[in-house]
């Protein structure tokens, strides 16, 4: 009992940091409330916000995604990722912050995919004149993921930049300002060595943006936003470099709180995508994100929609469009057990042709992917919003290339704060 005790102080801490990490804009005075009112230890000037994310913790049929129904590899893998998030706040306009969250991917038999990965974000927020608000950081990021939704190889993704903010806020929350990033990225497989490895490196690139936006609160769990902008994409390999290019985007919707009984983003807009090298097809049209939850009664509702050009892994393509939708629901069998299922679809159209040898030589192709995804598992309830999950995912993919398609199946659990 002492024992189930100390685990439930712990998911307690936990839960009550997860709500601070990776939320949109938030008006200064928000945050600040939110740093007092969520931080679990205290030292001094110093708050700190405690969390463990542990995801993945299964048997993985098909580690490799391979296409062939023998010979396939599986294995038991997991993924654990503690976090700490630490904040100074002097005189009620000026907020120092610091996160550092190391990460482990663990296999049991196929060692040479056993990885360390680490993020590490320092950053500051000013409060000016009692409207202007001035905030700016660093971040770096190390973390072993599938390159993209068009290959599953497990990549090592390095990303590091800086990002500001500049912006008015009134006393109801309206915000209107400026925003700048200037991020790289690098890419490396593991397990892969040669032409395959190259392929991922040709991705490498330097990202730069600036944006306009607006926020309106509608309601306490309720706003509106607004956000244009522009970005350039230079790619560092004398290889890549044909793919340089500049996109402009606007886009507007509504952010609900997680407090409300609707959850999550509404996000939909336009994009354009054009090559700096002539007679590459460019890409223009609606691109959006979209991730809503909705609890009635027992039973919760949940959608998903989301579109975007996409680079692409392949060097003879400039890009792919990837669209994915679906949704699920859950539903509360007792106070301290949910039922969960989720379907969703993803459809990757490609720009160009792609060349494709076989016996009777070699011909082009319109390469267009599809992948289904079921979900079907139970929750339980540990502390609060804090439950530990189990599930079952299997992944179906098709496509009008020759030999990418592949099936597989995931069974284990997970830890969660939204129960």
């Amino acid at each position: 009992m002492r024992f189930l005790k100390r685990i439930a102080l712990v998911l307690c801490l936990v839960a009550g940091a997860m709500p601070l990490f990776g939320q949109n804009h938030q008006t200064f005075q928000d945050e600040l409330a939110g740093i007092r009112e969520r931080a679990r230890w205290r030292l001094g000037p110093l708050l700190f916000f405690p969390a463990l994310q542990i995801q993945d913790v299964g048997y993985d049929d098909n580690v490799y995604l391979d296409n062939a129904d023998k010979g396939r590899v599986s294995d038991y893998r997991a993924t654990f990722s503690p976090q700490v998030r630490v904040n100074v706040v002097w005189r009620d306009s000026l907020l120092l912050s610091f996160l550092e969250n190391p990460e482990y991917l663990y296999y049991n038999r196929e060692k040479s995919r056993r990885a360390f990965g680490n993020s590490i974000s320092p950053g500051f927020r000013i409060l000016l004149l009692r409207r202007l608000v001035l905030s700016g950081g660093y971040d770096y990021q190390k973390h072993f993921r599938s390159l993209s939704r068009e290959v599953d190889y497990l990549t090592e993704i390095t990303s590091k930049g800086y990002h500001g903010e500049f912006f008015f806020e009134t006393p109801r929350k309206t915000s209107l300002g400026v925003s700048a990033d200037i991020r790289e990225y690098t890419h490396e497989n593991l397990n892969l060595v040669g032409s395959a490895n190259g392929l991922a490196r040709e991705l490498d690139r330097r990202e730069q943006s600036a944006h306009a936006e607006f926020y309106y609160s509608l309601s306490p769990v309720r706003s509106f936003f607004l956000r244009a902008g522009y970005t350039e994409y230079r790619f560092k390999s004398t290889a890549a470099a044909w793919r340089n290019s500049d996109s402009w985007q606007a886009s507007g919707g509504i952010r609900f709180s997680p407090t409300g009984r609707i959850q999550g983003l509404l996000s939909l807009g336009y994009k354009e995508l054009h090559p700096r090298k002539s007679g590459l097809r460019s890409f223009s049209g609606i691109f959006g994100n979209t991730e809503l939850n909705m609890r009635l009664g027992r039973v919760t509702l949940r959608a998903r929609y989301s579109r975007d050009p996409v680079f692409s892994y392949w060097s003879e393509i400039f890009f792919f469009v990837d669209n994915r939708y679906g949704g699920g629901l859950s539903f509360y069998l007792i106070k301290f057990l949910r039922l969960d299922y989720s379907f969703f679809q993803s459809r990757m159209n490609y720009s160009d042709l792609i060349p494709y040898r076989d016996s009777s030589g070699v011909r082009d192709i319109r390469r267009n992917d599809r992948e289904n995804l079921h979900s079907v598992g139970l929750m339980f309830r540990l502390f609060r919003t804090t439950g530990l999950g189990i599930s079952a995912n299997y992944a179906d993919r098709s496509s009008s290339y020759p030999g990418v398609e592949y099936k597989r199946l995931f069974i284990g659990g997970y830890l969660s704060y939204e129960f």
